[in-house]
């Protein structure tokens, strides 16, 4: 058995790898092929740890997923497993698995939910996983502009993400920039709206990929309201852990029957879109089934 690091795994799997694994192991999951964990955290003093896993038997492996937090800091390691006979095959550092993952998913999301004509890309956000979208989504769609929306100064950030993205990428005002957002992710740690719902344009697609908390919401419960399609990863992962939606069905504008899930749009059970009119959300709080299919992919092409 042998440990992988980042290093090792930096820039291993192209993104259209990323994306075509995760397709495959989410339409698994929605025909009953697959099984998730959803997370499980736990806390003493300063320290969390968190655990999630997922069995992929289709694609030979099963994996859980183990990662601490303290304060803004994660370390991630992900244990891989036969599913045919059960061994353990390695062990891998899962920072770049996790940034990959999360963006890819999202891409994924996208391309059964954005507008074929989609082209302008609005971010809040710019840290890890900010960084992360910015790099993989002009990867698998047509993008012509990125504004980000930060908080702070991100003038040195959009500078360095203009070059790795190859698109330009611009710092805006939120309502500058979601008055020609086609895309728009959310990849913030606000436990509030980051706008109000009234600024969403009319066939705009959100993947809200910031918050894994029920007291954390990215997306209000007006925006919500406002949204024709909402879909997540898994249904239990969400209502376990997506305040956005936890909250918006509180506070009444949303019922869980009326969410949708990744994997049912991928094998054609439900539509992710129907009209470039409708605006449709996207909500990923992460799941290990993600984890298990890059691990997996990454693994093969490490032991080759």
């Amino acid at each position: 058995m042998r440990h992988y690091s980042d290093q090792d795994l930096k820039d291993l799997i192209t993104v259209p790898e990323a994306v075509a694994a995760l397709e495959a192991a989410f339409a698994a999951y929605a025909r009953g092929e697959a099984s998730a964990q959803p997370r499980h955290t736990i806390g003493a003093g300063p320290i969390e740890l968190s655990t999630m896993s997922a069995i992929l038997p289709a694609a030979r492996y099963c994996a859980a997923k183990v990662y601490t937090r303290m304060g803004s800091g994660y370390s991630f390691v992900v244990l891989l497993f036969s599913a045919e006979d059960g061994r353990i095959l390695a062990t891998l550092d899962a920072g770049e698995l996790t940034k990959l993952r999360t963006a890819a998913v999202s891409a994924l999301a996208a391309r059964y939910m954005a507008r074929k004509d989609a082209r302008r890309l609005v971010v809040f956000g710019s840290g890890r996983q900010a960084g992360a979208h910015i790099g993989v989504l002009p990867r698998v769609l047509d993008l012509e502009r990125i504004d980000v929306v930060s908080r702070g100064d991100a003038r040195t950030f959009c500078e360095r993400m203009t070059r790795e993205a190859g698109v330009p990428v611009t710092q805006s005002r939120t309502e500058d920039a979601l008055a020609r957002a086609d895309i728009i992710v959310t990849a913030t740690r606000s436990m509030t709206p980051l706008f109000p719902g009234e600024l969403l344009p009319q066939g705009a697609f959100i993947a809200a990929v910031g918050s894994a908390v029920p007291s954390a919401a990215e997306i209000g419960a007006d925006s919500i309201r406002r949204c024709d399609r909402i879909a997540v990863e898994a249904l239990d992962h969400a209502q376990h852990e997506a305040g956005d939606l936890i909250q918006a069905v509180d506070s009444a504008p949303l019922h869980w029957d009326r969410v949708l899930t990744l994997g049912d749009m991928v094998i054609g059970r439900a539509l992710g879109r129907a009209s470039d009119q409708e605006i449709t959300f996207f909500k990923s709080v992460g799941s290990a089934l993600e984890d298990v299919a890059v691990a997996a992919l990454a693994y093969e092409k490490l032991a080759a």
